[in-house]
């Protein structure tokens, strides 16, 4: 990949360069080739006049986030995507809304199998960090998995502040330890001089969109054996593994001394 040596002049010649990559890179069948044309095709075009702002939320996840994703989780036939908005009810009918969902849609239900959390810098809550209201969200959803009969399900994360991009897979191992295992940290690219990026970060995503997948593959499985037998499969693990316990933790105020 040669565009940061040489990079196209204008629009016109950026888009051009770009169909010829994706051609390119379909003739070959090479999976990782095509989803970094694809990713070129958003972002080239845009970048060649300047990076965008990334410290506006909207144009950093169109910009900078949308085209990664979209390629890698737009690509198996068993994920769908959603943007902003979604919900995640509890038990508490307190509703959660990540910035991205990916989920399996089997017949009219759907399940969550990937939650992410996005912020363009560092704008953490004072008393609770996104990534632990992302632990909170992944754990949530594993509970929905297991009573849903999901055998043995694991629930994906994606934590993104400005330029850090952090992903999670959460397994339940015993009785109320769920265990979140962070599978990479990356780099977010910031202008055309980090394009070589692109293969790298596109991979790392692809072993999570794999991870997403297996969970895809079990509650397909899981549905049709409650078509089948018409009722869920037994929990597993057990349901006395599950937990719903939450604690907030926040930092106690000094008292000036008088």
């Amino acid at each position: 990949m040669n565009i940061e040596a040489s990079p196209p002049s204008d629009w016109l010649s950026s888009l051009k360069l770009c169909g010829k990559m994706l051609t390119d890179a379909c003739e070959s069948n090479n999976l990782l080739d095509i989803h970094t044309a694809q990713v070129l095709t958003h972002v080239l075009p845009i970048f060649i006049n300047g990076p965008p702002d990334y410290s506006i939320e909207d144009s950093y996840v169109h910009n900078y986030l949308s085209p990664l994703l979209t390629t890698v989780f737009g690509s198996d036939s068993l994920l769908n995507m959603k943007w902003a908005n979604g919900q995640l009810k509890n038990n508490d009918s307190k509703a959660y809304k990540p910035d991205f969902l990916v989920y399996n849609l089997s017949g009219s239900v759907m399940r969550v199998v990937l939650i992410s959390e996005f912020k363009p810098a560092d704008q953490n809550s004072y008393v609770e960090s996104d990534l632990v209201k992302l632990a909170k969200r992944m754990r949530f959803t594993m509970n929905n998995l297991v009573l849903s009969g999901v055998a043995e399900p694991k629930v994906c994360g994606i934590h993104c502040e400005g330029n850090n991009l952090h992903t999670y897979a959460m397994d339940l191992v015993s009785p109320k330890v769920y265990r979140m295992i962070s599978v990479a940290k990356l780099k977010l690219f910031g202008n055309l001089n980090q394009i070589t990026s692109f293969p790298s970060i596109l991979t790392h995503l692809i072993c999570l969109k794999n991870i997403a997948h297996e969970s895809a593959l079990k509650i397909e499985t899981a549905a049709i054996s409650t078509c089948a037998t018409l009722k869920h499969p037994a929990p597993c693990p057990p349901i006395r593994w599950l937990s719903n316990d939450s604690f907030v933790l926040s930092r106690a105020t000094k008292k000036l001394k008088k």
